[in-house]
């Protein structure tokens, strides 16, 4: 890391001016193992032994070994009539195709190795822009389908069915069973805020109510369905396209609020933008940004959130795009050059200026951030009150108090 010696003293400082203790880098990867790989079918042994590789591959990067995988399992569904398709109800044109015993077969060849033998997490991914009503529809029969009342009206229905059968295939597949878990939206249109993806305006009441404790979609790659509030939050379900970021949900920080979390639904969210927390480099922009590896490493130190003393930093991926496959030998985002010389930099800049580094998994950073033993007295609902001109500098101001030291240890 010689090469980097400069960067690293600057990293080193900033991160002591930051007055934390702690530094807890998370990494949220959007995992679609699923899809065609050349002429090879969707699910079959090339996306198993992909799913292999990743794993031991990643394996060799000390902080790429505890990631948390927002998996997509294969759950198909058809438009058509006929009684072996499973429906959200019976008038219903779209139903899930029962899953294959070759499906079942490779799924468990792909995740089982996952749940066995790495230190990753498995959460859930879900797109839902093809089997609900969205502009993303081609097929004139889906499209008058969709456009009908009926078609619409069974949207909520059709996803919470999508997701049980999502559930269920990750636990066949794994051997994982969790009450409690974790989110990452297709498309990054949670709850409506992106009519092209997602219109399901009770997206997030659909989720709380089956165990799902909150989402780390955020930040996205449109920002307009970024929540304006830079905090991780807890907010209550609000049936209207975005509501999350309406003042309606009242929203409360996350931070040391065990109480909230007994009825409200968590959103991550921080100041950092999609393009600093990516690492998907085969998208031109990212990869560029990761070129310039001082100013992302200052960008993603910088724009951490800070809580309790430990600064969180998230960045996330698509690891089993077909992109990274194209050329043989997968190059994952985490083992990357530029990739590892951002992150192997504030890593080292961490242990400069005495600060420990720990690699939690999504679930982890939850427990700690609510668990927290003060929770700062910060009206987040009042933000919403200023002229959007001064959101973010109110919001900033008012978070001030979260930069400095609240207890020693």
């Amino acid at each position: 890391m010689t090469t980097f010696a400069p960067l690293v003293n600057r990293l080193a400082e900033r991160l002591r001016r930051r007055e934390v203790s702690r530094l807890a880098y998370f990494h949220t990867d959007h995992f679609e193992p699923w899809r065609a790989l050349g002429t090879a079918a969707a699910i079959g042994p090339e996306s198993v032994q992909a799913v292999h590789d990743f794993c031991r591959a990643v394996q060799g990067v000390d902080f790429a070994r505890r990631l948390t995988l927002f998996y997509k399992p294969y759950v198909g569904y058809a438009l058509r009539r006929g009684d072996e398709l499973l429906r959200a109800a019976p008038e219903d044109l779209v139903g899930f195709r029962p899953r294959t015993e070759r499906q079942e077969h490779f799924g468990r060849q792909a995740m089982w190795e996952v749940a066995t033998t790495t230190g990753h997490d498995i959460q859930l991914h879900i797109h839902h822009e093809r089997f609900t009503a969205t502009t993303r529809h081609v097929d004139p029969e889906a499209i008058a389908w969709f456009a009908s009342p009926p078609g619409r009206g069974l949207d909520a229905a059709r996803l919470e069915l999508a997701i049980r059968l999502s559930r269920e295939a990750i636990a066949r597949e794994t051997g994982r069973a969790s009450e409690r878990w974790f989110f990452v939206h297709g498309q990054w249109a949670l709850n409506a805020s992106d009519h092209r993806s997602c219109r399901i305006t009770n997206e997030i009441e659909v989720l709380l109510r089956n165990g799902c404790a909150g989402d780390f979609t955020f930040p996205a790659d449109y920002a307009h369905v970024n929540p304006r509030l830079e905090v991780p939050y807890f907010c209550r379900p609000i049936d209207e396209a975005k509501g999350y970021d309406r003042p309606e949900a009242k929203p409360e920080i996350a931070c040391g609020n065990r109480r909230a979390a007994n009825d409200k639904f968590f959103i991550w969210a921080s100041p950092a933008t999609a393009r600093q927390c990516s690492l998907d480099y085969m998208f031109g922009p990212v990869r560029r940004h990761l070129g310039n590896v001082e100013k992302a490493a200052l960008q993603l130190v910088e724009m951490a959130y800070v809580g309790d003393r430990r600064l969180y930093i998230k960045t996330h991926a698509h690891s089993m795009n077909a992109a990274y496959f194209q050329d043989g030998i997968p190059l994952f985002p985490h083992l990357y050059p530029a990739t590892r010389n951002v992150l192997g930099s504030i890593f080292e800049a961490a242990d400069r200026a005495g600060i420990a580094v720990e690699f939690p998994t999504v679930p982890e950073v939850y427990d700690v951030l609510v668990s927290a033993p003060e929770k700062p007295d910060i009206d987040l609902a009042a933000v919403y009150r200023q002229p959007r001109e001064m959101l973010r500098a109110g919001l900033l101001k008012l978070l001030r108090p979260l930069r400095r030291p609240m207890h020693s240890g």
